[in-house]
């Protein structure tokens, strides 16, 4: 939407032109390239990451990795200056981060505090824990596919 109003784009339907998109959107951010990426939540307890391109046709969704069973319930997502998708997911208590593609690249921070938000500034992750605790993380992020992202408090 531009500031006066005017709507640029409506984002409803899967390409068939009749199975919705969005069950209920609850986050979203954009990354360089112009994606959107937007945490969609299905029911109470799962959810899924929709990552749309700049026309609004779906990149890919990301429902979670090696949960062993356990529904995936993503709560919030940033992106780095890479185009890594990071996001706070309940279940396996860790910050999930994605390639631009969609693959899980690593998880960060697996803990028995469940992070809950994320905002990235330069060089520093502030989370958000559900248990009432916020940390500042520094966050540089790596080229190798090995390891991603570290994580100093």
């Amino acid at each position: 939407m531009t500031l006066t109003g005017k709507v640029l784009h409506t984002y409803e339907f899967r390409e068939d032109g009749k199975t919705r998109l969005f069950t209920l959107p609850v986050r979203k951010t954009e990354n360089k390239n112009s994606d959107v990426c937007i945490i969609n939540r299905y029911s109470d307890d799962g959810g899924e990451l929709i990552v749309l391109l700049k026309d609004g046709r779906v990149k890919f969704t990301y429902c979670g990795a090696d949960l062993k069973g356990e529904n995936f319930l993503p709560y919030d997502v940033e992106c780095d200056t890479k185009c890594h998708i990071m996001l706070t997911e309940k279940h396996s208590r860790a910050i999930h981060v994605l390639s631009a593609e969609g693959m899980l690249l690593q998880t960060l921070y697996k803990s028995n505090l469940r992070p809950f938000v994320i905002s990235l500034h330069r060089s520093n992750l502030w989370c958000g824990f559900a248990e009432g605790t916020v940390k500042v993380f520094e966050y540089k992020c790596k080229t190798s596919l090995n390891s991603i992202a570290s994580f100093n408090t």
